[in-house]
């Protein structure tokens, strides 16, 4: 996921290069939009933890399972 998003901020540095604006507010710019994402990245996490059910420190309610092989 965080290499989704490092892609998808330098697209848009890329994008935007070409309007040569105040680097000073572009990098004001681009700390709130991250900070958006972190945000957004937190709340999709807690979902996901959610419906994995996993308790409110974090840990998983169940031990993992090891996957089967060929040789289980």
């Amino acid at each position: 996921m965080s290499e989704f998003a490092r892609e998808a901020v330098l697209a848009s540095v890329d994008v935007g290069s070409g309007n040569r604006g105040n680097l000073g507010s572009d990098l004001v710019t681009l700390t709130a939009r991250l900070h958006e994402l972190d945000k957004l990245l937190r709340s999709a996490s807690g979902l996901i933890g959610r419906v994995l059910g996993e308790d409110e420190s974090g840990e998983p309610d169940e031990a993992p399972r090891e996957l089967g092989g060929a040789g289980s």
